[in-house]
């Protein structure tokens, strides 16, 4: 988010389009710019896949009892199935 609001401030505060820029310098402008992008969708979409984890829907459905037999057992109560 930082460079995105520096990206922001200096917008603002030139107020005119930016400088010409060598083809190298454009293609690496590019590759920067293909990188960040990339980083914010990654960013979202794990932002949206935890929320949808984290939903109320998706704990509706999970069974009531999810207990295994020692869970079920008191303390000190001893195993007779064995």
């Amino acid at each position: 988010m930082d460079s995105l609001k520096q990206l922001a401030r200096w917008e603002v505060f030139f107020d005119q389009p930016g400088p010409e820029l060598s083809p190298e310098q454009e293609a690496k402008a590019g590759e920067i710019a293909k990188k960040r992008m990339q980083a914010m969708q990654e960013a979202i979409e794990a932002a949206a896949a935890k929320h949808e984890l984290m939903s109320p829907r998706n704990f509706h459905d999970l069974p009531r009892s999810t207990k295994t037999q020692s869970e079920g057992q008191g303390v000190g109560q001893k195993d007779h199935h064995l």
